[in-house]
Parts: C-alpha cells; sequence; structure tokens
C-alpha cells in the first residue's frame, strides 16, 4: 500500500471516527456554514427539535428553531470569530411543532487554514431544570402574597401572573366551589371564546373534576366521551384540549383550576399536569390563608363596633390562625434539623420569619384589651442581635430584590451580640417602617441604621432608623 492509500484510509477511517462521535453526541448536534445554512444534524437534534435531515438540510438555523418573539437574540457570528473561542448561554428555542424549550446552547466556528468555513451548535434540552427553577419562584411568589396586606380579589391576578411564567394563561380559568348552592363562582376567567362569572356545577367538567378528586388530562375526543356517556353536560366552545386540577386545602376540595386551548391537542402533557397539580396545592393554601386573614380582619371590625362580640372573636382567633401558625413554625424547626441543601435553608429561614411575625401581629390583637387598660408590658429577654438582624435581612432582600431595590443593614458602631430588650415589638416597628419604605421607594435602596447613644456598666441605648430613597413625608406632615 502506498502513502496515498494510507493517506486516504487515515481520512476515511477519522470520517468514520467524526461521524460516530457526532451521532452517539447526547447533545443536539446543527453544523452550518458560514451564513447559517444547515449542513448537518445528528439524530439528537432530530429528537430534540422534530426535524428530519431532508427538513432540516438546506434551511437557515435561525429561522427554523428561534421563536419569532426571540430573533433579535440571534447570534452574532463576529462574537465568535477566532479560532477556539465559543459562545455559552441559556436562552429558548422553538420545535417542529412551535412548541418552545429552554436550552444550553454552545456555539464554536469552524476553522480551516486560517478561515472560517462554518459553525457548529450544540444544544441542550434544561426544560426541566429550569421548569423546576420556576415552581420554586412561583410557589414562593404565591406565599408570599397570600401574607401581603392586599385585598382577596388581587391574590389572583399574582397566581395568574406567575403561572404565565410557565403556561400560556389566554385561557385559564379558577373556579370555586359552594356546596350550599352547588355553584361555580369564577373569580378569575380569561378565555378567548367565552365568558362566565358563575355557573351551576352539576354536570360541568370541573364537577366531575371535583367528585373524581384527581387532575386530569382530556382531548377532544375524551370529552366528547364523557359528553356521550351523560357523566358530562359540555358548557361554553368545545376545546382540543382541557387540563384541571383541583384545588386541596385542608383535606378539602375548593374549586378547580383549569387550562385549555382551542387549537393544539398536544399542548399539554402529563408532565405539565404533575407541575400544575403543585402549583395548585400551594395556590389553594394561599387563597385559604388570604381568606382565613381578611376573615378574622372582619371580624376585628365587627368586635371594635360590637362589644360583646370580643370574646367570640377572641376564641375564633386562638383557634383558626394561632394553632396551625405554631404548627406552621414547628414544622420549620424540625425541617431546619434536617440539613437541607443551602437554596432550601433560605426558604425555610424566610418562612420561619414570616410565620414569626405572623403569629405576632395575632397576639397583638390578642393583646386588644390590654391596649385598652394602657396595661402593655415591654418584655426585658435576651436575645441574638445578629440572628434577629439576619432574619430581617433574608426576608426582606427577597422583596427588595423583586422591586430592583438594594437593601442593607448598616451598624455604625460596635454593639454587642446578645442584648436584653423586646424583640417582637422592635420587629413589629421595623416592619411598619420598611413596609412603608418598600411601599413608597420606586428606585434606589433602603437601609436599617443602627448605632449605639449611650452605655453604662449594665445598659446600653441603641437607635434603630431605617432610610430610603423613596418621596419622603411631607414637610408639613413633620411633627
Amino acid at each position: 500500500m502506498d502513502s496515498s492509500d494510507r493517506c486516504e484510509e487515515n481520512l476515511n477511517r477519522e470520517k468514520a471516527y467524526l461521524e460516530h462521535i457526532i451521532e452517539s453526541a447526547p447533545e443536539a448536534i446543527a453544523i452550518t456554514d458560514r451564513q447559517g445554512v444547515i449542513t448537518r444534524i445528528n439524530n439528537e437534534f432530530i429528537n430534540l427539535f422534530g426535524y428530519t435531515h431532508e427538513e432540516a438540510v438546506g434551511k437557515n438555523i435561525d429561522d427554523l428553531i428561534i421563536p419569532d418573539n426571540l430573533k433579535n437574540e440571534i447570534v452574532k457570528t463576529d462574537s465568535i470569530s477566532g479560532a477556539g473561542v465559543k459562545l455559552t448561554k441559556q436562552t429558548i428555542r422553538r420545535d417542529k411543532y412551535g412548541k418552545e424549550k429552554f436550552v444550553s446552547l454552545i456555539v464554536t466556528s469552524i476553522v480551516i487554514n486560517n478561515q472560517i468555513v462554518g459553525y457548529v451548535g450544540i444544544y441542550r434540552d434544561i426544560s426541566r431544570e429550569r421548569k423546576k427553577q420556576l415552581l420554586q419562584e412561583i410557589l414562593y411568589n404565591i406565599s408570599a402574597t397570600a401574607l401581603s396586606q392586599i385585598d382577596m380579589k388581587d391574590i389572583y391576578p399574582v397566581i395568574v401572573r406567575e403561572l404565565s411564567k410557565i403556561w400560556d394563561t389566554s385561557n385559564f380559568f379558577i373556579a370555586l366551589y359552594d356546596k350550599k348552592t352547588e355553584t361555580l363562582s369564577l373569580p378569575f376567567f380569561s378565555d378567548e371564546k367565552d365568558s362566565f362569572r358563575e355557573v351551576p356545577a352539576k354536570n360541568t367538567i370541573s364537577k366531575w373534576v371535583i367528585n373524581m378528586k384527581r387532575p386530569v388530562l382530556l382531548k377532544e375526543r375524551d370529552i366528547k366521551d364523557l359528553e356521550n356517556a351523560g357523566e358530562i353536560g359540555l358548557i361554553g366552545t368545545p376545546c382540543k384540549i382541557w387540563m384541571g386540577v383541583p384545588l386541596k386545602a385542608d383535606n378539602e376540595i375548593i374549586g378547580v383550576m383549569c387550562l385549555q386551548d382551542y387549537h393544539d391537542e398536544n399542548k399539554y402533557s402529563q408532565e405539565d399536569v404533575n407541575a400544575l397539580e403543585f402549583v395548585a396545592n400551594q395556590a389553594a393554601v394561599a387563597i385559604q390563608r388570604r381568606k382565613m386573614i381578611d376573615d378574622v380582619l372582619m371580624a376585628s371590625r365587627k368586635a371594635e363596633e360590637a362589644a360583646q362580640s370580643k370574646q367570640q372573636f377572641m376564641s375564633t382567633m386562638s383557634h383558626e390562625i394561632r394553632t396551625p401558625l405554631n404548627e406552621v413554625i414547628g414544622i420549620t424547626n424540625l425541617l431546619l434539623q434536617t440539613n437541607p441543601r443551602e437554596d432550601q435553608m433560605e426558604y425555610i429561614k424566610t418562612l420561619r420569619f414570616a410565620a414569626n411575625h405572623l403569629l405576632t401581629l395575632v397576639n397583638d390583637v390578642l393583646d386588644y384589651s390590654k391596649m385598652e387598660s394602657g396595661k402593655i408590658v415591654f418584655e426585658q429577654t435576651p436575645f441574638n442581635l445578629d440572628d434577629f438582624l439576619n432574619d430581617i435581612l433574608r426576608s426582606y432582600s427577597f422583596r427588595s430584590k423583586a422591586k430592583n431595590l438594594d437593601f442593607e443593614i448598616i451598624r455604625l458602631n460596635e454593639i454587642p451580640s446578645v442584648i436584653i430588650g423586646d424583640p417582637i415589638r422592635l420587629n413589629q416597628i421595623l416592619f411598619n417602617l420598611l413596609s412603608n419604605a418598600m411601599k413608597f421607594t420606586k428606585h434606589g435602596g433602603i437601609s436599617i441604621l443602627i448605632r449605639e447613644l449611650e452605655r453604662s456598666d449594665k445598659n446600653i441605648k441603641i437607635e434603630f432608623s431605617v432610610k430610603d430613597t423613596g418621596i419622603g413625608i411631607p414637610k408639613e406632615k413633620h411633627t
């Protein structure tokens, strides 16, 4: 065998190796020329995006898989013009059927004789990881909303806003079930074809889901079969796919959460059902919690108007709020003993802080009679100032980040870690000041300033102040 034959054999062998590496790679690979026209894809690209070799080769990669709303992020080839230079990013791409997928993308140039002849794009599907991350964010935001000072009706737009991070909510509703009247009220209903606010529950798909006590995914044929069997009576316009999950709170189904689509029967999968059920459980708890808080506030107003109902109000408050709050606090303490991950630790500590704060507010209401008689007494108990400030920092960091505000705690003097005072009342005062600061600050940041005013052998006087870049208090209201 002469040298030319050996050279050709080596080239064929290397080509076969390269072919094998490309086809056996666990990531989707697309090779394009300098203009972005696809010259080669592997089997994983077909699996990820649904295009066959014939459908993909010869097409521009950007036109094929970049969603219309992301055309402005088309990869600029001059940013990867050198040998060994690569671009790495997490982004969204679209498959053959229009479904968007979160992907990790690596793009490198192919250089031969110092000339760029094409590009290699490597795609890894990270949809599940991204969805898990979004689910954690959604659950936290829904839970935090239920504890905030908003009206009951305002909690539903928040739920919809959070769900829209994962699903299209243009055809979405929340239906609450009233056993006494056998009706479904719809505090939120968004639909491109129908409009309902209240309907009889009998024979509806929602009531069928409530009876089944489990989530369902129904396509057009499934709905028709249920209708023909007499199990449901269709109300409104028929859809291609219907996904509904029960709203469960305290082992009771209070309603249904539903997404539907009129055009694509493959819009949702069982994975979507599982994720929606996860969110629905938290949403149901949030709705019940917000309703409970609103009911308590209403009872409080009535108690102020009618002194004779005060005792009943106090009893209801103690049973309905203190008991579950103490359970929440107890469970969070148990969770902290299970060596959670660092990210879980942050959520658990924030939950404990919020629960302790809400319990403080409840105790203040229960102290109403003491306030009337002027017998409120400030506690004199040792507490760790560092832990106290860390809890505040952890809780308000989440809120400030949501509004793109800076939040910091500044110590102007060396202050002991353990001090004696009333941490409950201090927490309440700082909460009121910080809540106002968060409400009226649109840009910039918020700071807590702590300084020592005076000290003796046994006593230390500390000043806490809240500073923000908001609108401030008008001069005419200064005292």
